[in-house]
């Protein structure tokens, strides 16, 4: 039997995904492959290095958080901003945006420290693994891939999907492919890789369940980071605007993707986590846990059906 574990994006929610790996491994559940978009490409890819639970749920705790926030913005550009805004606001100057960043964050300190996490040394045999990246201008689905038969499946797999073009490339260089999947539009500017301007996978594939099927998986477990999330109903600002609104959109995508398939879905609820919530990590890993270990016996049952 093939097992495929589906990680879904979720901001800082995504420390949840480390939960529910610990309940499961213990419990003797392995997948054979995995496949991550956003920040469930960053814990998909410490699975698929074969990292122990114990390992992972320490370097989550000891996440570095805002000291990976390196402003793309440069006090002299905001300076600039700031000084032409009375001739815009007088109609001298017609658009001052083309000074604003494709992101506020670099993601340089980000991918500085994916590139130290990926090289610690594995407990457990390493499984393949799937990287879901949105190309910015083209639309495609852009998946990267050390999983040396994806090949035989690439004709298949391009039958089913509904978006534009589906795009599959070797994984040359894993920090650069997780910074690029986890790529938050406005939050990070997108990574340039070759010919593509790559960012969140999650606007196109926010659960990629079909990316196991199609690859052969008999079984899939999947951790739906965002039909769990639990919304306060106090929006005060702009972040509170935009994180709400990709949710929204997260969630109607995922529900028509997901329609199609059949699957065992573990749904943490996470109550107010957003990608700003470094405070609350191990609150998201303990509703991991405890959301696995509810799950487990509906899941023992679904892994021995035929």
């Amino acid at each position: 039997m093939k097992i495929g574990l589906a990680l879904s994006g979720g901001t800082l929610r995504g420390f949840a995904h480390i939960g529910v790996l610990e309940v499961l491994l213990d419990a003797g559940i392995e997948a054979d492959v995995v496949a991550g978009t956003s920040v469930g490409s960053i814990v998909g890819a410490m699975y698929a290095l074969g990292y122990s639970p114990n390992l992972m749920s320490q370097l989550v705790c000891s996440f570095p958080g805002p000291k990976l926030i390196d402003w793309s913005l440069p006090a002299w550009s905001l300076a600039k901003i700031v000084l032409l805004f009375p001739f815009y606001y007088l109609g001298v100057v017609k658009d001052i945006s083309r000074l604003l960043p494709m992101g506020l964050i670099a993601g340089d300190k980000l991918e500085s420290y994916l590139r130290k996490l990926f090289k610690l040394t594995p407990v457990r045999k390493p499984v393949p693994l799937y990287v879901i990246t949105t190309d910015l201008y083209t639309a495609d689905t852009v998946i990267f891939t050390n999983d040396k038969n994806h090949e035989m499946q690439r004709t298949q797999s391009q039958q089913v999907y509904s978006q534009p073009r589906t795009v599959i490339l070797p994984i040359d260089d894993l920090p650069s492919v997780v910074r690029a999947s986890a790529s938050i539009p406005g939050v990070f500017k997108p990574k340039q890789m070759g010919r593509h301007v790559l960012i969140d996978g999650g606007q196109r594939n926010n659960v990629p369940v079909d990316i196991l099927y199609n690859i052969g998986c008999q079984k899939i477990i999947a951790v739906d980071l965002h039909r769990g999330s639990i919304h306060s109903n106090s929006i005060e600002t702009f972040v509170d605007v935009f994180n709400r609104s990709m949710d929204i959109m997260m969630e109607d995508l995922s529900a028509l993707r997901l329609s199609k398939y059949q699957f065992f879905p573990i749904i943490p609820k996470i109550e107010g986590v957003t990608w700003t919530s470094f405070n609350k990590i191990e609150y998201c890993l303990e509703i991991g846990r405890q959301t696995a270990r509810d799950a487990l016996p509906a899941l023992r049952k679904y892994l021995q059906s035929t």
